[in-house]
């Protein structure tokens, strides 16, 4: 049940993602809010699902007193655990957060590159600047020494 109720969580999450870009300004704390609500809700409901699994899964991989174990309910376990790291995005999770973390990215050929930056004010027409971008070629690597373990 708990592994509904994230995967619903995580599902609302994503519309009130696109909800608080599209929806007017006075409109966005509100829905800010609610979504903060609702990632903090699918965070527990994780928890409360990965605690429950963890339950289960230690009765389970206990070795009886006639020495046998339960094989089927091993299987069990490690598939609803499965379950809810697919519901996380898997590779697509993965790719998000190498996103977020990897900063802002800007690959120019080396020479002069001519841009316009355009502003857009809330209220009045856009204002674009003519801007040049003097990209240099990057002097030699720095000389520092890596430890070698395997040499002498």
């Amino acid at each position: 049940m708990t592994t509904v109720l994230f995967s619903v969580c995580l599902v609302a999450s994503l519309a009130l993602d696109g909800a608080v870009v599209f929806s007017p300004e006075r409109a966005r704390r509100r829905l800010k809010f609610v979504l903060v609500t609702v990632l903090a809700l699918a965070w527990v409901f994780l928890g409360v699902a990965m605690a429950q699994i963890v339950s289960r899964t230690v009765g389970t991989l206990a070795i009886s007193p006639s020495g046998v174990r339960r094989p089927d309910l091993v299987h069990s376990a490690g598939h609803e655990a499965l379950m809810v790291l697919a519901s996380l995005g898997g590779g697509v999770g993965v790719g998000a957060a190498a996103s977020l973390l990897s900063g802002f990215v800007l690959d120019l050929p080396i020479g002069d590159n001519p841009v316009k930056i355009e502003e857009i004010p809330r209220v009045g027409p856009p204002q674009i600047t003519d801007v040049t971008l003097h990209v240099q070629e990057a002097g030699p690597p720095s000389d520092f020494l890596v430890p070698n373990p395997s040499g002498p």
